[in-house]
Formats: C-alpha cells, sequence, structure tokens
C-alpha cells in the first residue's frame, strides 16, 4: 500500500511533464508533430478526468495510512461515482493513446520521440493495472465504511467521523 501512496505523487509529476512534452511534440511542423496534436486533445481531458476521480480516492487510502487532516466524504463519495461511471473512458482514452503512440513511432525513427512514447505507454499500464483498481477499491472501502458509520452511529456524510 505504501508504494502505492508513494506512486500517487509520481503520477502526478509524470501527468505535468507528460502534458509538457506532448505539447512540445505537437509544435513540430511535420506527420508526427499532427500526430501530437490529436493526442494532446486526449491527453488534457484525460488527465482532468484522472484527477477529478483516480486521484482524490488514492489521496483517501493516503489518508487512511497516514491521517493528516479531516476527510471530505461527500466530495470522495463523488469521485467514486465518476470514476465507477467513467471507468470505461479512462481504459478507451488509453487505447486510443496507446494506437495514437503505435503510429508514431512506427512514423518516426527519432529516438527521443519513441522514447517518449514509451514513457507514456509505461505510465498507462500502471495507471490500468494498479492505480485504476487501487482507486475503486478506494471507493469501496469509503463506501463500506459510511454503511457501517450509518448503521451503528446513526451518521452519514460528516467530517467529523474518524477516518
Amino acid at each position: 500500500m505504501c508504494a502505492m501512496v508513494s506512486s500517487l505523487h509520481v503520477m502526478e509529476e509524470e501527468h505535468r511533464r507528460f502534458n509538457s512534452l506532448v505539447s512540445e511534440m505537437a509544435e513540430f511542423e511535420s506527420n508526427c508533430g499532427r500526430s501530437f496534436i490529436e493526442l494532446k486533445k486526449i491527453v488534457e481531458k484525460h488527465a482532468d478526468l484522472e484527477e477529478a476521480t483516480v486521484m482524490p480516492l488514492l489521496s483517501y487510502m493516503e489518508s487512511r495510512i497516514r491521517p493528516t487532516r479531516g476527510v471530505d466524504r461527500i466530495s470522495l463519495g463523488k469521485s467514486y461515482g465518476q470514476l465507477l461511471e467513467n471507468y470505461g473512458k479512462l481504459l478507451s482514452d488509453h487505447e486510443s493513446m496507446r494506437k495514437m503512440l503505435d503510429e508514431i513511432r512506427v512514423e518516426t525513427y527519432k529516438i527521443e520521440v519513441s522514447r517518449i512514447a514509451e514513457e507514456i505507454l509505461h505510465h498507462m499500464k500502471m495507471e490500468e493495472e494498479i492505480a485504476y483498481p487501487a482507486a475503486v477499491a478506494a471507493g469501496e472501502i469509503l463506501h463500506f465504511d459510511r454503511a457501517v458509520q450509518k448503521k451503528f452511529h446513526g451518521a452519514w456524510n460528516t467530517d467529523e467521523l474518524p477516518a
């Protein structure tokens, strides 16, 4: 679990770095540049969706391990609902990006472009195999905690409840 929590910060840093790299590559006047323009459109929306759904739930897991502040269960519940609603979209975005990156790698022999594509592909694989399932698990824990607290404490959606 601790490895997942430390990975949260790495994922956020990678999102910023990938957005910057994709933007830089999109400026090239070539087929490769045009491909990165299309990729950039997906990456920006996709990162926003992940930051609204996956990241808060992973942060919730961190707060359970290292309590530092109160937990806003209402916002987390919304993030969990949005994650479940958009899980298929997150995966289909990855599939679209994967196809574009494969085309980019075929189109160009530039080592730097190929390296960037490989890094993004690796990042997506880690999200699909670790971050997304962990976020769903966090949402399930949150849902279970809320149900137990309501049943035994008569409380619901309050920040005063223990984490």
